[in-house]
């Protein structure tokens, strides 16, 4: 027997890799398919500034961020060690005046940015949950992205972009969520 318990990392990793195969299977190429009016779109925001975290290993985070990406915003996939990360380089772009954190992860990914941002007095100002198969709404994560790109900071519009994309959305226990959530 195994006492160190190392195995679970690499179960971990083989349950997330086959998973990801899957999503990425069954996710439309939506980037692709609407790439003249998602540069329409872009290209009528001024560039913004932040930092995104996400899982590359899940589909719908990394939709998410290549489309913040395209905006200008510094995007880096969370690693098996996101503390360490956090404290290597994150922390120091994380810091910057007014530089938001932004992000596509889940539950406990997000607590450990939040408390880890805390320590950079940053504060969260958004959390939502997302059901990851939504059906109708396959570009809900592009969607999602293009909605933060136009948030201005002010407290209405965090409002307003919580009531479009919760909308009193409940889930059930077995169903895969993911949250976003932005920190500044």
């Amino acid at each position: 027997m195994n006492d160190d318990y190392s195995f679970f990392n690499e179960r971990r990793r083989l349950l997330q890799g086959t998973g990801s195969l899957v999503a990425l299977a069954s996710l439309p190429a939506y980037l692709t398919a609407n790439a003249d009016e998602l540069q329409a779109t872009l290209d009528g925001l001024q560039q913004r500034e932040g930092l995104v975290v996400y899982r590359d290993d899940e589909a719908h985070a990394a939709a998410f961020a290549d489309i913040l990406a395209r905006a200008g915003l510094n995007c880096r996939p969370l690693g098996d060690d996101p503390v360490r990360q956090w404290r290597d380089t994150l922390a120091i772009e994380a810091g910057k005046p007014g530089f938001p954190v932004l992000g596509l992860t889940s539950w406990p990914d997000f607590l450990l940015m939040s408390d880890m941002a805390r320590e950079k007095r940053k504060h969260v100002q958004l959390v939502m949950q997302h059901g990851v198969e939504q059906p109708g709404r396959e570009k809900w994560p592009a969607i999602l992205a293009l909605d933060y790109l136009q948030l201005q900071g002010k407290a209405a519009a965090i409002e307003e972009l919580a009531r479009k994309h919760m909308n009193g959305q409940q889930y059930k226990t077995n169903t895969r969520t993911l949250f976003s959530w932005l920190i500044a």
